[in-house]
């Protein structure tokens, strides 16, 4: 059993569906606002 494998599976058409547009992903920006969340609800 993988490390993360909780027994739930994602529809692999649920990911290929947005690939095929023309998305882009600001992946700083989200880990960014994430750690600034994270930071607000410290305990």
């Amino acid at each position: 059993m993988a490390a993360f494998d909780y027994g739930i599976k994602a529809d692999p058409v649920l990911f290929k569906k947005p690939m095929a547009g023309d998305y882009q992903i600001d992946v700083q920006g989200s880990i960014r606002q994430g750690w600034e969340m994270f930071k607000q609800h410290i305990a």
